[in-house]
């Protein structure tokens, strides 16, 4: 029963490695939809917004009239 355990915690051990990174495909369909958000949404299209893209960390009310 001993060996059934050990062997269990090492198999579960080994198979977490943190090392690997998780590496995105972008194609060409997904980078033009980036560059559309990016232009319509951020305020690119005038060159007035800078190119970061930014998190609201509270809650946001938008209202339209």
């Amino acid at each position: 029963m001993k060996k059934i355990l050990i062997f269990v915690i090492v198999l579960f051990i080994s198979s977490c490695n943190i090392d690997e990174e998780l590496t995105i495909e972008l194609n060409e369909y997904d980078l033009e939809v980036i560059s559309y958000f990016k232009e319509i949404t951020l305020g690119f299209e005038n060159g007035e917004a800078s190119e970061i893209t930014r998190k609201w960390d509270s809650t946001m009310k938008i209202f339209i009239g």
